[in-house]
């Protein structure tokens, strides 16, 4: 009897570390070197108001969180015919009805501080 009682014990201890490892995994997330995130309530649909967001790391947001990420890096934006535009050459026409075809490239460069504001 006393060996059942011991083995049932160390059935449940095993069965709630088992269940505390995964749930302490899943409330963890990583951000990559070139991305900032805020933290975002998949049950509550709201975004934690912080003063800055979330930089590279891994991170403890909590179960039922997730980042919405944002690349801090430079971006471009291409429009052209070349096959590593980003998108197709703007079509369009002069006052006087002539067709143009203006092919244009921008890049951006997204403020980490202003993240929160962005979304919001």
């Amino acid at each position: 009897m006393r060996d059942r009682a011991a083995a049932i014990i160390c059935a449940i201890v095993c069965l709630t570390l088992v269940v505390t490892i995964i749930l302490i995994a899943c409330s963890l997330s990583v951000l990559s070197y070139t991305e900032v995130g805020l933290n975002y309530s998949d049950w509550f649909k709201t975004i934690e108001n912080r003063p800055e967001p979330y930089e590279h790391g891994i991170h403890f947001i909590g179960l039922g969180h997730s980042f919405k990420r944002y690349k801090i890096n430079l971006e471009t934006i291409e429009f052209s015919d070349d096959h590593s535009a980003t998108l197709p050459m703007i079509k369009c026409r002069t006052k006087d009805g002539l067709e143009l075809d203006l092919e244009a490239s921008l890049q951006y460069k997204v403020n980490k501080y202003k993240i929160f504001q962005i979304y919001t």
